[in-house]
This record gives structure tokens, sequence and C-alpha cells, in this order.
């Protein structure tokens, strides 16, 4: 398989042997037809991602829906809201997986650093993972994911919020994701002492 990075990318020997990795262990639909990939790099944070296509079945066994901003950190920041089940738009999405619609640009983060049985930390399109992970046993298609790689604190948090810009992302959530990316669990860490 052929592996290239766009002409707006930086070479990067490391990037280039994480996506290898990633495409050894993750079996995708530009593997399975001998497909090149193109290695992308953001212009504003220099995050490197591919774009690959998984199917459900496969989604399903490895996604993560409670990635984590600081992943050396076991109380980290969790930046995923919590799921709306019970919402019409949510049951709508869930119904229209079982009948087989194929989701795509859903965010992740391929990283073995925590939880590695589930690499796929989902960083933008929770609810869409979620309706693909309940039908995967009955439609088994594939979904466009965009994967990044080798992110730091700093880029996580910025792909996280970016990522969720079309949802009503309250002010306290953000000021407790870039405090977390600032400054780590210090604040936290401090008002918890006041307190004891």
């Amino acid at each position: 398989m052929q592996i290239f990075f766009d002409e707006n990318s930086k070479q990067d020997s490391s990037t280039k042997g994480l996506v290898t990795t990633f495409l050894e262990k993750i079996p995708t639909l530009e593997k399975a037809l001998d497909l090149p990939i193109i290695i992308f790099q953001d212009g504003v944070n220099k995050s490197y991602y591919i774009k690959c296509s998984i199917k459900a079945s496969i989604v399903s066994q490895l996604v993560d829906l409670n990635a984590k901003l600081s992943t050396d950190d076991k109380i980290s920041f969790r930046a995923n809201r919590e799921l709306l089940l019970d919402h019409k738009t949510y049951q709508k999405m869930q119904s229209d997986a079982l009948d087989g619609r194929e989701f795509n640009d859903i965010i992740v983060e391929y990283s073995m650093g925590y939880q590695p049985d589930k690499p796929l930390k989902i960083w933008g399109g929770q609810h869409r993972s979620k309706a693909i992970i309940e039908s995967a046993s009955i439609t088994d298609r594939y979904h466009g994911f965009r994967v990044f790689f080798g992110l730091t604190t700093k880029q996580r948090t910025e792909l996280a919020l970016v990522s969720n810009t079309n949802i009503s992302v309250s002010n306290d959530t953000f000021d407790r994701m870039l405090e977390e990316t600032m400054f780590g669990n210090s604040l936290r860490n401090f008002s918890r002492s006041l307190v004891s």
C-alpha cells in the first residue's frame, strides 16, 4: 500500500510510521482495494491525519466515546458531552444507520496511550458513532473517518473544540478544556485542597 504526504504537508517519518501501524492493525476499505493513502496536515495546528472508510463491525469494537484531553492524567477532563439518546434527532440518526445510511467525516484520534483495546478516540461525531455501534450487527456499512495521529494535548483540545462548533458548548466546558490544556490538574487540585 502506498502512503503519500499531501503537497501542503511536511514530510514526517514518525507520522508515516504511525499511519503504517494503523493500516496494519485496522482494516479499511482503502487497504482492501489497495488504494493509496494521503497524509494531510492541518494548516493551523500542524496535526496530521488521513481520510479512510471503516466498516461498522470494526468501528463498534474499537471506538472510545470517552476520549480524554490529557493521555497522561487518569482524571483528565472528558471533552465529549453526554449522549442524548432520547433526543429525536439522535433517534432519527439511529434509525437511518439501521436502514444503511453511511456517516462521514467522523473525527477520531488513533491512540494506544490509554485503553489500547479502544484505539479510535472520538473527537467529533460521538452520536453518529453510537448509532454506527448500534447498527453494526444489522447493517455492516463503511463509514468515513478522519483519523489523526500523534496529537499533543494542545492539538487535541483545539481539535475537540473545532469538531464540536456545531453544538452548544457551554462557556464552562470551553473554559475547563482550555484550563486543562494550559495548567493540567493544578487548578482543580488547588480547589479541592481548599474544600478539604
